[in-house]
């Protein structure tokens, strides 16, 4: 009996845990290379915008399969980073002071670039191939910051999402305590309704169960600092079978969510066993991932409009294709990135 009474107090008392204000002794070269990891994912996944090569079958199950988990994968790193890096907040004034800071780095990029592609698709258009050149300019603009996904840079939704939680989360935290899992329960209850996409807001609500599952993850860090061999072996088994489930079956959304919940741990597991030359080579990439998620698509689009000047991409073409485009859309946004570091090191902040 004592049991059962105490069953309902053990269960609040987990619910209302808070993130310990304590930042890491030293890097989380794990979480870096596993931020890494699911950059090149992402990069993978732009290879193709929309519109598929012909007699090409391999690379749309691809390109499928990674959109499966590759995206909470990357929100439930970056809550985790972004608890790591929460403060006890005394007043109201360090909330808006590091709302601002967290803000402003992504913002200020994500409207550059954002412009950026806009001009570009408008230019280029007029001399190579450009995939969803804007109707409308100003309209384009305009979605930048009303209807992200409507933009003519809708690939930057993710910078967006993060900005608005990194406006907002700040201040629930300090009214509500420095608890992810009443984050994680204010998602979910929120995603039994359906929302536009006005300031990307469905995106908002549809991530934040991840973002803050990445945050309660900071809690329990001794848990999964040193995962096991077995856990891949145990968990990878029943994630194939998702993903090869729902890829059979595309009508339903909801089980993407195990699918993504399933990959946080089999690549953490795979990142730990990894040799340390390894680990430090994607951590490395992970630190760099702003720079590679704002440019990856616009080097891959200029890229396909110059290789579709000199051949088709059709069939066996589009090996090669894939091999420039994909080393293109990962080494040059990391010359970018180091030299803005080296020769402009006050911008090196928001890239």
């Amino acid at each position: 009996m004592n049991l059962m009474l105490s069953l309902p107090s053990r269960l609040w008392a987990l619910f209302m845990r808070e993130v310990p204000p304590r930042a890491p002794t030293g890097r989380m070269v794990d979480l870096d290379a596993s931020r890494g990891v699911a950059i090149f994912l992402v990069v993978l996944g732009h290879v193709v915008a929309e519109e598929m090569p012909r007699d090409v079958s391999w690379y749309p199950i691809l390109k499928f399969w990674i959109y499966r988990f590759h995206m909470p994968l990357f929100m439930v790193l970056t809550g985790v980073t972004f608890a790591l890096s929460l403060p006890h907040f005394k007043d109201w004034g360090e909330v808006l002071r590091f709302s601002w800071r967290k803000t402003s780095r992504l913002l200020v990029p994500y409207v550059f670039f954002g412009l950026l592609v806009l001009v570009g698709k408008m230019t280029a258009s007029r001399y190579l191939h450009v995939d969803n050149v804007p109707v409308d300019p100003m309209a384009s603009a305009l979605n930048l910051l009303w209807r992200p996904g409507s933009s003519a840079a809708g690939f930057l939704w993710f910078i967006y999402v993060l900005a608005f939680y990194f406006m907002t989360l700040p201040a629930l935290v300090y009214i509500l305590g420095r608890r992810p899992l009443v984050l994680m329960a204010l998602g979910l209850v929120l995603g039994l309704f359906k929302w536009r996409e006005v300031l990307s807001f469905g995106s908002v609500v549809y991530y934040l169960p991840w973002f803050a599952a990445g945050m309660a993850m900071w809690i329990w860090r001794a848990k999964w600092e040193n995962l096991p061999v077995k856990a891949i072996c145990m968990l990878f088994v029943p994630w194939l079978i998702a993903s090869v489930w729902l890829s059979m079956n595309t009508r339903h959304r909801f089980p993407i969510a195990w699918v993504g919940a399933l990959s946080v741990p089999i690549v953490l597991c795979l990142v730990q066993q990894m040799p340390e030359r390894w680990q430090e080579a994607w951590a490395w990439i992970g630190q760099r991932s702003l720079a590679l998620y704002l440019m990856n698509t616009m080097v891959i689009g200029v890229t396909k409009a110059l290789f579709l000047k000199a051949m088709p991409w059709d069939g066996l073409n589009f090996f090669l294709y894939f091999t420039i485009a994909l080393t293109a859309g990962m080494v040059l946004p990391l010359l970018v990135k180091e030299a803005v570091s080296r020769k402009l090191p006050a911008l090196n902040n928001y890239i």
